[in-house]
């Protein structure tokens, strides 16, 4: 399945917790399922306008002062283990190390880092799904500082069989 998400922060990243633990689990039995979601994210494409006009927001809207705690409940209805692949890419700009080093350095602080993972161009996550989810956000976030037009790739995993046998995180 294919779909394109728009909107402001954070309302993209919460639709998008939203989808992802959707199909984690059963609707009916809420038993969980394996599934694994490639995503682009984009922001600041000079064919875009950050102004774009969007559809309005269908779940009520945010309390005054906003933040996380105005997401609907099932943003936090997030898989315990999601594994992931990711990396950052600012664009038209001569420092764009210094991003990627910035947006490196703050997911090594997570809980979900993968240190010591032999990777290139990518780097990996794996931990509870909420702390996943918020790594990506802060990442892109930090990338948008140094860049006006940034794109990031993300490859998310839940409920593998092997995991559910015990492997270790």
């Amino acid at each position: 399945m294919s779909s394109c998400l728009l909107g402001p922060e954070p309302a993209l990243f919460e639709a998008l917790r939203v989808a992802f633990g959707r199909a984690a689990r059963d609707a009916d039995t809420g038993a969980p399922q394996c599934v694994s979601m490639q995503c682009t994210f984009s922001a600041g494409c000079p064919g875009e306008p950050d102004d774009a006009p969007l559809p309005p927001r269908t779940a009520a809207a945010a309390p005054p002062g906003g933040g996380d705690d105005a997401w609907v409940a099932d943003a936090y209805a997030l898989p315990a283990r999601v594994a992931c692949q990711f990396a950052v890419y600012p664009l038209g700009t001569g420092a764009h190390m210094d991003g990627i080093y910035e947006v490196i350095a703050e997911a090594t602080r997570s809980p979900a880092f993968k240190a010591g993972q032999k990777t290139h161009f990518c780097s990996m996550l794996d931990g509870d799904g909420a702390e996943v989810f918020d790594v990506l956000r802060r990442s892109f976030a930090t990338a948008r500082q140094h860049a006006g037009h940034v794109t990031m790739t993300a490859t998310l995993t839940a409920n593998k069989a092997a995991w559910v046998r015990g492997e270790a995180l």
